[in-house]
C-alpha cells in the first residue's frame, strides 16, 4: 500500500475553521467555523456544494453518526441535522 499525499487550498469561510470531517462514504470533506457556517466540500471536484446556514453562533465541533450530522456551537445546546445526499446531482 502506497501512502499518497494532496494538498488543496479550499477558500469559503469567512473565520477560522473549528472543525473538520472527512465522510469516507461519499468522499466529502465538511467544515465549520466561527463564521457560524457548516460547509460540504465535493472532493472528487474540489468544490462546496452545500453551506448550512442555520446556526447564529459560531460552530465550534461537528460529528457524522450514521446519517446525523450533530453540531456543537458556542451557546449551551447541540443541533442535530438529518444528512441526505441526492445521488442524482453527484458532482462527481
Amino acid at each position: 500500500l502506497e501512502n499518497s499525499t494532496k494538498s488543496f487550498f479550499y477558500k469559503g469561510h469567512k473565520g477560522p475553521v473549528t472543525a473538520l470531517i472527512f465522510d469516507v462514504n461519499r468522499n466529502v470533506l465538511v467544515s465549520s467555523s466561527k463564521d457560524t457556517f457548516v460547509k460540504f466540500w465535493d472532493l472528487s471536484v474540489q468544490h462546496c456544494f452545500k453551506t448550512m446556514t442555520d446556526h447564529i453562533v459560531e460552530v465550534w465541533d461537528l460529528i457524522i453518526v450514521k446519517d446525523y450530522l450533530i453540531s456543537g456551537t458556542s451557546d449551551s445546546e447541540l443541533r442535530v441535522f438529518k444528512l441526505t445526499y441526492d445521488e442524482s446531482k453527484s458532482l462527481g
